[in-house]
């Protein structure tokens, strides 16, 4: 389940854009009780998880245990996520998309389903030489939203088509920038997003959800076939599929169900993080895990060369959709073998003949391409796989991906303009200069000829508040500034709800957005829930319990409306769905200073009756609780929205808090603070916004689950726990 903690976006690589206008304010606010009197060095991450989650985790345990009824499931979900929406320890920010850009790409030429891993594989994107036109990319789209669910429909050919009929002349190549480069080459050994988009291009698993979103067969020659009773999936493979090396010569090896059955045990082993996705989901997993490495007993099982089954301990509606994942990739046993790989309780990643996945040169590749190229900061370069068994869908002979560590806020507006990048988001940095610049002899400004505004997606960035830190320097890097008194008093101000949602309350997203996409259109990616308000919606009228009393949601009813009915109930004055906008997306549903402030009044009191009982010296003017924020201090583009940040809080609250921004030199040194620390005793800041969460499969669990305490809730080391 730790797929994308992290969805990295360079502002001007990803589609960026933004409008400055705040929700309206209410003066109401909830007060919550205050806790007794506790020695945060005293508590356990158990006390803190269930003293500050325990109502979200007991409305997502009666949740799951709704298997039958999937409205019922979903509506009960919805009320979970209203209660950990008001802890105040997580605030969604934006989504991905909502911006201006340009592109060369042709539209709907990749997948552009909401969950999984297979809308980062580029084999059927379709490139033209010269920007493509606003109005021609919207034909396309036009063409694709009449069409696309049409069995026969084949929109590759039809693109192809519009454009070389419409003057452009289609390229072989795909050039885009990047911000991150992988620290595995071995898919089943990781959860980060900057590795996997990377390795899902190298190899093909069973299914895939093609560019129309349609799931079809890859190495299974179709969907399985499921058992009456829904808890055994049998695949029947294709013959003769290869495995190549990275060079492209032929490893000796076809592959075969048994490479499945070996990437499952893989997986499972490394605990990379996408165990806990089929824990208590693939049958023996759970044993597994727990220490009987009998791989035997788990439910994964190759009945010959060209048979797989799974076997399921129960009835799961989504497993179906989790093998757009890469928790499923096949993996060649004798090749890992001889990479030094064992399985169950030989594995060690820490022998020194353990070479799998270290490289690219240490992998194997079934896919469309093989990684040709690692230069670490400088390029990534993946070549067509001759042997790939379907070279019709191969559609680009080779993608270079381009090193931007985001400090040059025109580098990737300059790229696209000279063709060394094929797409990029005009940010607030350079849109003034694309509603002036022109391409060769064009009339119209890049901005009137090719902007368009990107579709946004299921990705949610959260900004995070540490409930439970207890680390104040990582590696030498975020070192605190904090006096001892300032960390405790920040350790107790993190236990008090109220204060959490005052800091959040305080926070104007649109102005902070504004920064990296302009005011423009700076309203229209943010999201006030954490599962979008539209991922899952009512096929049945559905009655679920809100506070204790029946309320029925219409056939039609979205996610979000169900969220929101339970943030009302409970009086808070957040709006994560807004009725009149049909959305829970585009507008800033959290900003409130009046209730902010409301809620900050009623946090002093508990705060310093608690700092007062340990002996400390209580909050006041002169004596504000500190609170790190920890940001590139190299990219324009990251300090502007630090300190946007830090001026709306402060003027909100500042009377009482300081947001300190820990600035950090080097891109490589906020990733390794804010992105890739191992776990919540190693989460080094206050506050912290770089991370976000995409989907892995299609039910609300993929988000949710994240939350979970004991370590299977795999952002919650972002609020400091586990």
């Amino acid at each position: 389940m730790k797929k994308k903690l992290l969805s990295l976006g360079v502002f001007g690589l990803a589609a960026v854009g933004l409008v400055a206008c705040s929700s309206d304010e209410k003066a109401t606010s909830t007060v919550i009780p205050t806790k007794e009197a506790a020695d945060p060095a005293e508590l356990t991450e158990e006390n803190v998880y269930f003293n500050e989650y325990g109502d979200f985790y007991s409305l997502y345990q009666t949740a799951l245990a709704e298997t039958t009824d999937l409205n019922k499931r979903y509506a009960l979900m919805a009320l979970a996520e209203a209660k950990l929406l008001e802890t105040g320890s997580v605030l969604p920010t934006t989504t991905q998309g909502g911006n201006y850009a340009v592109t060369r790409v042709a539209p709907r030429t990749v997948n552009s389903t909401l969950w999984g891993n297979d809308e980062a594989r580029l084999h059927s994107i379709v490139v033209a030489t010269n920007p493509i036109k606003k109005t021609d990319r919207q034909a396309m789209i036009d063409n694709w939203n009449q069409h696309h669910t049409e069995s026969t429909y084949d929109h590759v050919a039809f693109v192809k088509n519009y454009l070389t009929t419409n003057g452009y002349t289609i390229k072989t190549t795909y050039d885009a920038g990047y911000s991150s480069d992988p620290e595995t080459y071995d898919v089943l050994a990781t959860s980060m997003a900057s590795d996997s988009e990377v390795l899902v291009n190298c190899y093909d698993g069973l299914l895939e959800y093609n560019e129309n979103n349609i799931q079809v067969g890859k190495v299974a020659k179709e969907l399985p076939t499921v058992s009456s009773d829904g808890t055994v999936y049998t695949f029947k493979l294709r013959q003769g599929l290869k495995w190549v090396k990275q060079d492209g010569t032929d490893s000796g090896y076809e592959v075969k169900a048994d490479d499945f059955v070996a990437g499952f045990q893989h997986m499972l082993d490394v605990s990379g993080g996408l165990e806990y996705l089929v824990d208590g989901v693939v049958s023996g997993v759970t044993e597994y895990l727990a220490g009987d490495k009998d791989f035997s007993k788990v439910g994964v099982k190759a009945v010959d060369d060209y048979t797989l089954t799974y076997t399921l301990e129960g009835n799961v509606p989504y497993f179906q959709t989790m093998f757009a994942y890469s928790l499923f990739a096949p993996l060649q046993r004798n090749f890992y073998a001889a990479q030094g790989g064992k399985f169950g309780a030989q594995f060690d990643a820490e022998a020194s003949d353990y070479n799998y996945g270290k490289t690219a040169a240490n992998i194997l590749y079934n896919g469309p391409f093989r990684l040709t190229a690692t230069d670490t900061k400088n390029q990534i370069v993946f070549t067509k796989n001759t042997s790939y068994y379907d070279q019709s869908a191969i559609n680009v002979e080779k993608v270079t991906w381009k090193y931007n560590d985001g400090q040059d806020t025109s580098k990737a507006y300059n790229d696209f303009k000279s063709g060394t990048v094929d797409s990029c988001g005009l940010t607030s940095y350079v849109l003034p200069n694309s509603k002036t610049d022109k391409f060769g002899s064009d009339t119209g400004t890049i901005y009137d000829t090719y902007s368009y505004v990107t579709d946004t997606n299921a990705t949610t960035y959260i900004n995070f508040f540490n409930v439970h830190r207890t680390i104040f320097d990582l590696n030498g890097l975020a070192t605190s500034t904090k006096t001892d008194a300032q960390k405790k008093t920040g350790q107790v101000a993190a236990l008090s709800q109220n204060f959490r949602l005052a800091l959040q309350q305080s926070v104007d997203r649109v102005t902070s957005n504004a920064v990296s996409v302009g005011s423009e259109l700076a309203a229209l990616s943010l999201r006030n829930t954490y599962t979008p308000y539209n991922f899952v919606t009512m096929t049945a009228a559905t009655t679920v319990q809100v506070n204790g009393t029946d309320k029925t949601f219409a056939a039609g009813t979205n996610y979000g409306e169900i969220v929101q009915a339970q943030i009302d109930a409970d009086g808070y004055s957040i709006k994560a769905y807004d009725a009149t906008k049909g959305s829970g997306d585009g507008y800033d549903g959290w900003y409130n200073p009046t209730a902010a402030k409301a809620l900050m009044t009623i946090a002093l009191e508990e705060i310093n009756a608690n700092l007062k009982e340990l002996g400390l010296t209580e909050v006041s003017s002169n004596n504000k609780i500190v609170i790190e924020y920890p940001t590139q201090a190299t990219s324009e583009i990251y300090m502007g929205k630090a300190q946007a940040l830090k001026q709306s809080v402060e003027s909100v609250i500042g009377d009482y808090v300081e947001i300190r921004i820990v600035e950090l030199a080097q891109r490589a040194d906020w990733l390794a603070v804010c992105y890739r620390y191992a776990d919540g005793a190693h989460a080094n800041f206050d506050i912290n916004d770089l991370s976000g969460w995409g989907p892995d499969y299609g039910d609300p669990q993929t988000y949710l689950d994240t939350m979970l305490p004991y370590g299977n809730g795999y952002m919650l080391k972002a609020v400091g726990l586990w």
